[in-house]
């Protein structure tokens, strides 16, 4: 009986512990499914828009993900929600900032904080973020002191003006500056001079980096009196409107980037053309509009690349400051906006000066900007748009 009791106190027992385990058996196991996971976020694309970007160096976005304390080109990699990532650009010496440049970021996915910052800074959301900039030249609109060579940039709202450099002969300003164009081509200047007693006019080239101006035609067998303005066209060459001398008339002259001009294409037609002489193109690269002044005053005249005059604008004044008649005006530069907006130096015969002024092709109006005060140690020529990277 005692043996009998074991047993069945042994068989009560692991009945027990089995039906313990199968308890056990049917209770959900946790398994990798249930586990709480976090998701990672790459860089699904970076592009840099650079059609309006004009500098010779190349672009390239660089990355950090340590609040600026460090930057690679290497995108990042696993991001995690809320992460910040910092974007800027690199030309491959140096950033680049909105000292030369606009910024544009609004295109992005997720758009960063200020869109037109040089520093894009990305809170990583719930995708993989998509970085798109576009990048702009800013351009300066300057005028050149003739009497010293000192450029100053000039505020189209109101007129102000701010000395920014000054180009140098040697070791003293350049003078008697007349035109002045900047060559996407090769990112140099190129800058005339006007004739003074026995001082010819020449044609210059300037480094904008190193200001110097260097002499890439001298006139040495006094083919022209004057070189009035300058163009570049689109096979890199010079356009220039010059003055041939008393009674030799006014015409075209194209000079390659090492000075070499070809012959002069004297201009021609029902209208006569005379000493303001300021050049820019018109609607096309084979349409010039040419300034005028003295015997048809405050005109244009179009003209095509042979010189032939096709058409005459005569313009009405617009709120010009002392000027009495517009016989007095000479358009001497003329230069034109990306947006297409052209405007204009004038030198006022009665009293010197020189007035700034939008031109406007539609109503054929030439309003004023601002009037430049001149004197005899002050006087303002060489119209010109450059981007400022360039100096």
């Amino acid at each position: 009986m005692k043996i009998q009791r074991i047993a069945l106190h042994t068989l009560v027992i692991g009945l027990g512990l089995s039906l313990l385990n199968c308890g056990k058996d049917e209770s959900p196991t946790p398994t990798d499914d249930d586990t709480p996971t976090e998701t990672f976020y790459n860089i699904a694309s970076a592009t840099i828009n650079d059609n309006e970007y004009t500098a010779p160096e190349a672009l390239s976005l660089m990355y950090s993900i340590d609040n600026g304390e460090s930057y690679s080109s290497e995108q990042p990699q696993d991001m995690s929600t809320g992460d910040e990532l910092w974007i800027k650009i690199n030309n491959g010496s140096k950033d680049i900032g909105e000292d030369d440049f606009y910024f544009d970021w609004s295109n992005s996915t997720p758009v960063p904080a200020d869109a037109e910052n040089a520093l894009a800074k990305f809170v990583v959301k719930q995708a993989n973020p998509v970085i798109n900039v576009a990048v702009e030249d800013k351009v300066e609109l300057l005028v050149v002191n003739r009497h010293s060579g000192q450029f100053s940039i000039v505020d189209l709202t109101d007129g102000g003006m701010t000395p920014s450099f000054t180009i140098l002969e040697g070791e003293v300003g350049l003078e008697r500056i007349r035109g002045v164009v900047y060559n996407y081509n090769d990112h140099q200047i190129y800058i005339s001079t006007s004739k003074f007693s026995q001082t010819k006019s020449k044609l210059h080239i300037v480094n904008p980096k190193t200001k110097q101006a260097t002499v890439i035609n001298a006139n040495a067998e006094d083919d022209w009196a004057g070189i009035a303005d300058l163009i570049v066209t689109p096979e890199n060459t010079i356009l220039a409107t010059i003055s041939q001398g008393q009674g030799n008339g006014q015409a075209l002259l194209e000079f390659d980037t090492s000075g070499t001009y070809s012959e002069p294409k004297l201009f021609s037609g029902d209208n006569t053309i005379c000493c303001g002489l300021g050049l820019v193109y018109g609607n096309t690269n084979n349409e010039l509009i040419v300034g005028n002044g003295a015997v048809n005053p405050a005109n244009l005249f179009k003209a095509n690349l042979n010189a032939e005059i096709t058409e005459a604008i005569e313009l009405t004044l617009v709120d010009f400051t002392g000027v009495e008649s517009n016989s007095d005006i000479y358009i001497r530069n003329l230069v034109k906006d990306r947006t297409g907006k052209i405007y204009a130096t004038c030198f006022n015969d009665a009293d010197g000066d020189i007035h700034l002024s939008e031109i406007d092709l539609e109503t054929n109006e030439m309003t004023e900007i601002v009037k430049f005060e001149s004197s005899s140690e002050v006087q303002y020529n060489g119209l010109v748009f450059i981007p400022a990277y360039a100096f």
